[in-house]
């Protein structure tokens, strides 16, 4: 009977030992705790895909934007850990031995951007419309929208902008586009100080020059109301503030070319002084194209066909030193 049972329990130990061969062969988990952390991290991405999923869009957001948001927040999800689980249990040798370098497997936190997207909606109260709606039309504006619960609303007034080379400054720019301005959030109202400060602190060589200076200025003078009204604008106000050459140009192709080719600066407004809006012409390349900056949109400077925009231009100021 003893020699029967000795060898009963070293083929059961023989069977064993190759399960578990085999198992660490084709890459599956030899160890409970993989199978746990595994769960842990499934159950966390669908909870987090859940959430996102089956939010409720609040009636001031408008559903494109809803919708970028969403997808989004989907996106940035860090689902490496559970692709290395699955190509280790499809016999992949680099995530097996991944998995099995230590003998504790903990789930890995996600960015600091899920927190955020758990938040953003799980209390849509904290995002006002004004700001969420931007993702409606710029997707890359999301980090922007993320950050607005703890972002400074006043503005920034000891940021600096480089000197070294005119700059592309944008309103969405976190030191000041979630401050008011106007009759809204500058990132939508700020195009004309983010353009002058674009153009003075280049021609001043000031770095102190920021879009918040100008906007302090602005309100103090109405010009965040009325940027560009009969008879006077915030950019001849400014010009005159901070002794900066200026000539209003009529909007005219030729006037504007040769003003840029001449190494003038010049800020375009397209449309009325009701619903104006700023471009920064900045040059002329070798085709005849005009170099346009626009502080409202996130793309960068472009060339653009002056034939193209002449039309939508109603107003034109030129700067120099």
């Amino acid at each position: 009977v003893l020699p029967v049972l000795i060898l009963v329990l070293a083929v059961t130990l023989t069977s064993l030992l190759a399960v578990v061969y085999l198992h660490h062969k084709s890459g599956m988990p030899s160890s409970s705790v993989y199978q746990t952390a595994e769960t842990e991290a499934m159950k966390q991405y669908d909870d987090f895909t859940a959430l996102v999923n089956n939010a409720v869009k609040p009636d001031d957001w408008d559903e494109g934007a809803f919708n970028t948001m969403k997808q989004a927040a989907l996106d940035a999800y860090d689902q490496s850990f559970l692709t290395t689980i699955e190509a280790a249990k499809n016999g992949d040798a680099a995530a097996r031995d991944q998995l099995n370098a230590t003998s504790e497997i903990t789930v890995p936190e996600q960015p600091e951007k899920i927190r955020l997207f758990e938040q953003f909606f799980t209390d849509s109260s904290a995002w006002p419309g004004a700001i969420v709606n931007l993702a409606a039309s710029d997707p890359s504006m999301v980090d922007f929208i993320l950050a607005y619960p703890s972002a400074n609303k006043d503005g920034n007034r000891d940021a600096q902008i480089a000197t070294d080379a005119l700059q592309d400054l944008k309103t969405a720019n976190p030191d000041w586009g979630y401050m008011q301005y106007g009759n809204g959030l500058f990132v939508q109202t700020g195009g004309a100080p983010t353009a002058i400060s674009e153009v003075f602190s280049w021609l001043l060589q000031d770095p102190t020059f920021n879009p918040v200076t100008v906007a302090d200025f602005a309100r103090q003078y109405e010009y965040d109301l009325t940027p560009a009204r009969d008879g006077d604008s915030i950019f001849a106000g400014a010009a005159l503030n901070w002794g900066i050459p200026m000539n209003p140009l009529p909007a005219y192709q030729t006037q504007i070319g040769d003003a840029l080719a001449a190494g003038d600066i010049v800020i375009l407004q397209q449309g009325d002084n009701e619903n104006p809006h700023f471009l920064v012409a900045t040059g002329v390349d070798e085709n005849g194209m005009w170099i346009i900056q626009d502080p409202t949109s996130s793309a960068p400077a472009s060339a653009v066909d002056p034939a193209s925009i002449i039309d939508s231009i109603t107003a034109a100021f030129a700067f120099w030193l």
